[in-house]
């Protein structure tokens, strides 16, 4: 699977880590250029804080097949909810870039 994580755009700091965290996670295209992210078994503490941060959040990409490649996502909007029922947090994005790490 892809690595993927989350990072504050103010300082870098580390919110979410696909390889370090519980929880899956699904990227699904939404529009003509944005993308879905679903945290899938995601606890409250963490919802908290991508809530907080939500206009300041970097989602990163390094495909699995090609690891000097990352694609990085961001939302204008800062778009992220919270379903507790599911416990699932879903980040909506408009923008991406791809480029050589």
């Amino acid at each position: 699977m892809d690595h993927f994580y989350i990072r504050h755009s103010v300082g870098s700091s580390l919110l979410f880590d696909s390889k370090k965290h519980d929880g899956s996670y699904s990227i699904e295209p939404a529009g003509e250029d944005g993308y879905t992210f679903i945290i899938h078994s995601a606890d409250d503490a963490l919802a908290e804080l991508l809530l907080l941060h939500c206009n300041e959040l970097n989602l990163f990409v390094v495909p699995q097949e090609n690891p000097h490649q990352k694609i990085w996502y961001y939302s204008t909007d800062g778009l992220v909810e919270f379903d507790k029922a599911a416990q699932q947090i879903i980040i909506r994005t408009d923008r991406q870039l791809g480029y050589s790490v």
